[in-house]
């Protein structure tokens, strides 16, 4: 039996993405340069709202199957 599939699908995936860092550093002088016991800390984000449109395709012949996924993203940073 020779039997084919064709399967052909856009999704889309939207979701929310923050990336940053945060380091606290403890303050040092000129007259102490070992230790103050004075900490700074400092928090560095950016947000984004990002978009993943994707075609999914596969095409299926016997017992051979071959896939393809095409898609982009798009990211649009959110000013805080």
């Amino acid at each position: 039996m020779n039997k084919k599939e064709k399967f052909l699908s856009f999704s889309t995936d939207f979701g929310f993405v923050q990336k940053g860092m945060q380091q606290t550093l403890e303050l040092t002088t000129a007259e102490s340069p070992e230790e103050t016991g004075v900490f700074n800390t400092y928090k560095n984000t950016l947000e984004y709202l990002s978009l993943f449109p994707m075609l999914k395709g596969f095409y299926n012949i016997k017992n051979f199957t071959s896939y393809v996924i095409l898609g982009s993203r798009v990211d649009y940073r959110i000013m805080t």
